[in-house]
């Protein structure tokens, strides 16, 4: 499922409508960029709220932050296309499904297509999920070195698109929990054979190492160190010196940060929003670190909110919606 077009009346972005697609096929990419509160942030939380009104995954989302001043109600109207495998879940036809959400100040109404609901839900075997980094995402270095309680999934998947800067703490819980189950499973071969050779260790890391690697060219995850309730990854330098996760500088941290969510997420043919990726990031690897950023996961849908002019260097004009100009709008 992917973004196609949306629409907008009354709320905290210019009305009109903004299309993400080039000859009725979705971007990958596609940028948000304007002036200072020209609605950046606000069109990537309308997008969520769009999901949320028809499937939420936790409590069902409150419009009227998103309604602009002096006005009493908005309408947002979003086009999605649905692929093979979403159009099963729906009972439906792949292709372009319209949602019309009619909002007033505490309540909204979906008309026109709220069956759409059953895709925009991610099922345990899926893929497609909605995620959203919000430009206050942290990983919040120093507190690897304390315990996170269990994960929680109904917790987790409440908080996939707000706005909580410590939402991404739970990774903490995620490798403790990877670092104990390859623990356990080698004690089970010691236990069945008395000895273990080196093929027997498992590396439920391996994907996250994949992840980290291609985020952070000049580093490579080699472990997660467990101790006191808590599992913090080691990372190697080329030169070979080693240090922990808080160690990390600040672009590094947004680099491991993506590099993790994205794998403990599963976020592959998944629409992910992203405010401000070039948090922290030296304006000369803008657009380098967005590259990699955009291959972390397959067929995934990428909108990001941005004031940075490398990555809006980087794509076709036709793929950045620029909230101060009326020529990204068909009205």
């Amino acid at each position: 499922m992917k973004l196609h077009s949306l629409t907008a009346e009354g709320l905290w972005i210019p009305d009109g409508t903004y299309a993400l697609h080039s000859g009725g096929r979705p971007h990958d990419i596609a940028l948000i960029t304007g002036l200072p509160a020209s609605g950046k942030t606000t069109f990537l939380r309308l997008v969520a709220a769009a999901k949320e009104a028809v499937a939420h995954y936790g409590s069902p989302p409150d419009f009227s932050p998103l309604i602009r001043s002096g006005e009493d109600s908005g309408r947002l109207t979003v086009t999605w296309v649905l692929s093979d495998e979403d159009a099963r879940r729906t009972k439906g036809a792949p292709g372009e499904r319209t949602v019309v959400i009619d909002v007033e100040r505490g309540a909204f109404v979906v008309t026109k297509d709220p069956e759409i609901g059953p895709a925009l839900v991610p099922l345990p075997e899926a893929t497609t999920r909605f995620e959203l980094f919000p430009a206050s995402r942290r990983l919040g270095l120093e507190a690897w070195r304390f315990p996170h309680p269990p994960v929680s999934q109904a917790i987790e998947e409440g908080r996939r698109l707000g706005s909580d800067p410590d939402k991404y703490a739970a990774l903490r819980r995620v490798f403790f929990d990877l670092s104990l189950d390859e623990a356990g499973k080698m004690a089970r071969v010691l236990d069945g054979r008395g000895v273990a050779l080196r093929r027997d260790q498992p590396d439920l890391l391996a994907p996250y190492k994949s992840a980290a690697a291609a985020m952070l060219p000049d580093l490579r995850l080699v472990s997660a160190q467990v101790r006191d309730g808590t599992a913090i990854p080691r990372f190697a330098r080329r030169d070979g010196s080693e240090l922990g996760i808080p160690d990390l500088s600040a672009s590094e941290e947004q680099a491991a940060l993506f590099a993790f969510a994205f794998t403990w997420l599963r976020l592959s043919r998944s629409v992910v929003l992203v405010d401000t990726p070039e948090l922290h990031i030296h304006p000369k690897v803008h657009a380098d670190f967005f590259g990699r950023l955009s291959r972390l996961g397959p067929d995934n849908q990428l909108l990001a909110a941005t004031s940075s002019e490398a990555l809006l260097r980087s794509v076709p004009v036709s793929q950045v919606i620029d909230l101060s100009s009326s020529t990204s709008r068909k009205r």
